[in-house]
């Protein structure tokens, strides 16, 4: 059962606009206009490393991406696609894909359902990560006892990772499910027990962490 880690930073901008409301005096007032985003969680730089085309990466080649993508009533991200690449053809639209799960935003109904386009840039030299070391890691017998017992009956394996903040001492808190693999067999719950059993050398910032589960 394999655990790795990878913590990280990368920018973006969107904006919406709202239309004017009609002057008739039986309209109902306009909706406010929505607030500019306020983001919970987001790609960090080791994410956009971890994503980094590789050819790119190898001729120091820098680029930009941009997605389009609609707001969830959750604030994520969902029906991401590439609008824009440049240079075209040199991987950046797909690794910018790979990002969008790491996006959310907190909720807001007037974002709902719109469209946002949000660039992701890539530095031709991305920087080194700060080393850092697992003070403690969950064991195989941790991971034995959150398994989901209908997966674990049928045999089935599967992976999730989730989004955290390191807190001063290194634990993980505010944890969330970015991924899980098969959906809906419970592994993303199980992975959020397992949250408080890691412990990093030092605090600060976010982490993403790939949890694997595997019935054998």
């Amino acid at each position: 059962m394999n655990r790795q880690r990878l913590i990280g930073w990368t920018a973006m901008a969107l904006s919406v606009f709202s239309a004017p409301a009609l002057s008739q005096p039986a309209s109902p007032a306009p909706a406010a206009p929505a607030a500019p985003p306020s983001w919970l969680t987001r790609p960090t730089a080791i994410d956009v490393q971890r994503v980094y085309p590789p050819d790119a990466l190898k001729q120091a080649l820098g680029g930009v991406a941009r997605l389009q993508c609609t707001v969830t009533a959750q604030g994520t991200l969902d029906a991401c696609k590439v609008s824009g690449e440049d240079p075209a053809n040199a991987g950046f639209g797909q690794a910018a894909l790979q990002l969008a799960p790491l996006f959310k935003m907190i909720p807001q109904a007037a974002l709902t359902g719109t469209k946002v386009t949000i660039p992701i840039r890539f530095g031709s030299t991305p920087a080194t990560p700060t080393p850092v070391s697992w003070v403690r890691l969950p064991t195989s017998d941790d991971i034995v006892k959150v398994y989901p017992k209908p997966a674990l009956d049928a045999a089935i394996d599967g992976a999730a990772t989730i989004g955290c903040k390191v807190a001063d001492g290194g634990r993980l808190e505010d944890c969330r499910i970015v991924s899980e693999t098969p959906p809906n067999n419970g592994f993303g719950p199980a992975a959020l027990k397992l949250a408080p059993l890691f412990q990093l050398s030092r605090g600060g910032g976010m982490i993403t962490v790939p949890i694997v589960f595997s019935a054998r």
